[in-house]
């Protein structure tokens, strides 16, 4: 987040939704993010490259040495724990959801809603097991990156909508 925070440490093989600042007050930037080790991972998310077309998105992956450093970080809100022999599958799966439309939100596409359309595909394919629904887990992540961005801190915790 910035040079006077100590690097964010993450669980080995943890698979976290990252909320990012994009410059406005109440929206965040969410991306996927699994830790390969405390300090570095990969990063999946939807981009609009075209501000001006807010339907044309992109699917994204990086690696990422310290990711911390590369965006500003509000919550990384942990949904899972990814065995290493699924690390591929999972990057695999994610680029497969929609970037067009949400079949199950039945809404426009942003990199919030494909997010949580990726939550419920991880859920149903058993990457992950969800406790609560999305509507929850979106609020979770949500009300506390704005605590976070409010006095810019960053918090790591496992969500309560997540059994991990």
């Amino acid at each position: 987040m910035s040079a006077s925070l100590p690097p964010l440490e993450f669980e080995v093989d943890g698979l976290y939704i990252l909320l990012c600042d994009q410059g406005s007050t109440y929206t965040f930037h969410w991306m996927f993010y699994l830790a390969k080790t405390p300090g570095s991972g990969v990063i999946y998310r939807l981009i609009n490259v075209n501000p001006a077309d807010h339907k044309t998105w992109t699917y994204d992956t990086s690696a990422t040495e310290n990711v911390n450093e590369t965006y500003t970080i509000y919550v990384a809100l942990q949904i899972g724990s990814m065995e290493p022999a699924l690390h591929e599958a999972l990057g695999d799966r994610l680029a497969e959801v929609d970037t067009r439309y949400s079949n199950h939100f039945h809404t426009a596409m942003t990199c919030r809603v494909w997010a949580l359309e990726a939550l419920v595909d991880l859920d149903e394919l058993g990457y992950i097991k969800l406790t609560r629904d999305t509507t929850d887990i979106e609020r979770e992540a949500v009300s506390a990156a704005m605590v976070n961005k409010s006095s810019q801190a960053c918090r790591i915790f496992k969500s309560r909508g997540a059994d991990i």
